[in-house]
Order: C-alpha cells, then structure tokens, then sequence
C-alpha cells in the first residue's frame, strides 16, 4: 500500500498503485480518489505537491538502478541518469525552504552563508588584482566566481515573472570588481601579464601598419612619378623626331673641293723629306677654267703669267 496525499480527512491509499513510477498505467484495480488527481494521468505531475512521494520512490529506485549497472553500459546509464535528476528536480521544486539546480538540492542561503561568500569573492578579487592569474584564468569575472567557488548567476541581474528586474544578491561585488579594474588600467597597471602582451602586440600591429601605410604612400608616388617621366621621355622623343624631319628636309648637297693646283705638300715617302707647300695667294682670282687677274691697268693676264709674277713679287708661301 503507498500513501499518494492527505487531506483533511486522513491518508488515502490506492490499493492498486503502480510501482513502476511516475507515468505508468495504474492497476486494474486503481481509481482515481475524490478531489485529487491521478499521478498515472495528471498532466500537472510535476507541479502538484501531492506527487512528491512518488517522484521520490522513483528516484530511490533509479538510483539503485544505476549503481547495479556496469560502467561499460553508457547509453542505459545516461538514461537512468536522466531520470534521476528528474524525479530530484520535481521533489526539490516543492520542497520548503529549498530549490532544485540541476537535480541537486541547494537549500536557501542565510546572512551568514552570504557574508561568508561575499568574503571570498572579495579575498579572491584582491589575489586576481595583485597578478595572482591561475592557470588558464584571466583577470574576469568568470575567474572570480570560479576562485571564490560561487556561481556566477548570483552576479547578474534576474527578471522577474511580471518583467521587473531583480539585482543578483552578488551583483554590488561584480560592479566593485570592474570599478577596480577599470581605475588599475587608468593608471597604467595591469594585473594580468597576458594583457600587458596584448597590448604590447596591439602597438606592434599598429606601427606595422603605418610603416605600411607609409610604404604604400610612397610606392604610389613612385609609381606616378615613373608615369609623368615616361610621357615626358616620349614628347622629347617625338619633339626631336620633328626636328630631325625639318633638318634634312633644308639641307642640300655640297660640291666636293677641288684639288690643289700647287699639288701636294707633306711628307714625301720617296725622298723622306717635308716638302713645302706653295700656294699662290690668288685672292683676286676668279673663274674656273681659264683665271684672269685685273690689274689697274684693266688688262687680262694668264694664271701662269699671273702666278709667275706672284712669285716673283714673292707673294706666294
């Protein structure tokens, strides 16, 4: 016989409850008592306070259930598992003085219990702003909570049913540890050695980037000034083709000179002597075939006649 609820009349019994926990079909023989719900049937089950006593039986025999598996059986574990936080989630939600979290049941904290945790946030907020990072931590808080050993829902606001907001009973410590924080980075101190790096590394990319910029800048002024160069090269080019053009477009052909009718005059490879070169200074010669000199006397004279009397007068080199 299991007792389901009581009432102002006493227990009730079923005579036929099912053993098999909450959402088995009941015995043959089971019906459902006056004023209250069948916890076979109910589909507030895991709100009515009225079916804690089975959710309590089925959690004390899933329990057994699970320690007599094998730990080679994971799957049939995992479900057993399941079902008993269920059943310890349903039996804390009704529970007084007490709430469920994750199949655990974590009763109301006190004053003191909060004091206590409120000291250990602050001793542990005072070792992560002293540089006392532990492994894989950073200066956050999610670190802080983790070394105060807090949940850290407790440093968040919470909403409300009606939508108002309720402040966490930890929230006043996460605002105290950024307002910290905040004044150690204004002042130039940083806890944890890792931002130091990764601001060290942010000022690197940032010269990195104007030597860049810079570099950019002037590639592209060299690049403009190869431009302007080669336009210029090929106007000069263009301007000296057209003067080359005009040039041989105004030059004529000259005669070839004469040869010397004194005949040469050097070096005689025959003799091995200089010999003297004797030219008439004929300034007042003219014609080609046949010269004629003009003396005062008007009268025509023969070049021979003429160079014999130059030579006379020892006018000629």
């Amino acid at each position: 016989m299991e007792t389901v609820a009581d009432n102002s009349e006493g227990p009730l019994t079923w005579p036929n409850a099912s053993p098999a926990g909450p959402g088995a079909a009941p015995g043959p023989g089971a019906k459902p008592l006056i004023g209250m719900c069948d916890a076979a049937r109910c589909l507030q089950v895991t709100h009515h306070p009225q079916h804690r006593a089975v959710w309590a039986d089925s959690a004390e025999r899933s329990r057994r259930l699970l320690t007599a598996l094998p730990r080679s059986q994971r799957d049939a574990r995992a479900r057993v598992q399941a079902d008993v936080d269920r059943s310890l989630h349903v039996v804390g939600r009704h529970r007084p003085g007490g709430h469920a979290r994750g199949g655990v049941i974590v009763p109301r904290i006190s004053a003191d219990g909060r004091a206590r945790n409120e000291q250990a946030v602050r001793v542990a907020m005072d070792r992560l702003l002293r540089g006392e990072v532990p492994a894989g931590g950073h200066v956050d808080l999610k670190t802080l909570v983790a070394e105060a050993g807090i949940p850290r829902t407790g440093f968040y606001a919470k909403r409300n049913r009606d939508g108002t907001v309720r402040r966490g009973p930890y929230q006043h410590l996460a605002e105290e540890f950024d307002r910290r924080l905040q004044r150690l980075r204004e002042v130039g101190m940083v806890p944890d050695p890792r931002d130091s790096q990764i601001e060290r590394q942010r000022q690197a990319n940032d010269a990195l980037r104007e030597r860049l910029r810079r570099r950019d800048a002037e590639i592209a002024e060299l690049k403009a000034f190869r431009q302007r160069t080669l336009s210029q090269l090929a106007a000069q080019d263009a301007e000296l083709q057209r003067l080359r053009g005009q040039l041989q477009a105004g030059v004529r052909r000259l005669r070839p000179p004469e040869p010397d009718p004194a005949g040469p005059c050097g070096w005689d490879r025959r003799t091995r002597q200089f010999s003297p070169c004797r030219r008439p200074l004929l300034h007042s010669v003219v014609g080609t075939d046949r010269f004629q000199v003009t003396r005062k006397t008007g009268q025509p004279i023969s070049v021979r006649h003429a160079a014999g009397s130059l030579v006379s007068r020892g006018l000629t080199t």
